[in-house]
């Protein structure tokens, strides 16, 4: 059988990965997180709004001023 972990994030607005794979990057109503994709612990918080424009978010922690 294999490894399942979810991942609840309340308010999900979208969601993305980088580029790498190695991070996802959360919108919800109460900010923007990022998780590895190793661990799926969260690595980084804004609770600062920022909802995607045109489909596309920005990153912060370490996809920093990427677009998602």
């Amino acid at each position: 059988m294999g490894y399942f972990k979810r991942l609840f994030v309340g308010g999900l607005v979208a969601k993305g990965f980088d580029a790498t794979g190695k991070y996802l990057l959360t919108v919800s109503h109460s900010g923007r997180g990022i998780f590895s994709t190793d661990t799926w612990e969260r690595v980084a918080r804004d609770p600062s709004l920022a909802y995607p424009i045109e489909g596309k978010a920005i990153g912060i922690g370490p996809i920093d001023s990427q677009v998602i």
